[in-house]
């Protein structure tokens, strides 16, 4: 009889491990696609405000050479104006791009809901 009560725990220490280490390594794995998602997401938020900066740049110099090149202020600053309004739906569209791309799992990780937003994100975790 003791014989079978220790098989018996055996079995159950047995199985509760197993259950544990698939636990434990499916928690460990879990860590690691947050951490590979955040770097992710900090990677992208910082090409896009490279591409955002790139594009403000050529925004003013289109603007600045289309007045030295003669071109009538007045128009030149709507085409400028133009740009800008283009940026900001950009600047919309790539947010609600990564809001939506997003696994549901991982949303909480996006932590902005606007451009201003994800920039103050950015410029944390570059403090860090």
């Amino acid at each position: 009889m003791e014989l079978e009560m220790s098989f018996v725990e055996a079995m159950i220490w047995f199985f509760g491990g197993i259950f544990m280490y698939r636990f434990v390594s499916k928690m460990l794995g879990y860590g690691h696609m947050i951490n590979l998602y955040r770097d992710n997401l900090f990677s992208v938020l910082m090409l896009l405000k490279i591409a955002d900066n790139n594009f403000e740049k050529a925004n003013l110099h289109l603007y600045e050479s289309a007045v030295n090149s003669g071109k009538d202020e007045k128009e030149a600053s709507l085409e400028h104006e133009a740009n800008t309004k283009v940026l900001e739906v950009w600047r919309s569209l790539v947010i609600a791009t990564i809001q939506q791309v997003t696994p549901k799992g991982f949303r909480a990780l996006v932590k902005f809901n606007n451009w201003q937003q994800a920039m103050q994100y950015l410029d944390k975790k570059e403090g860090h």
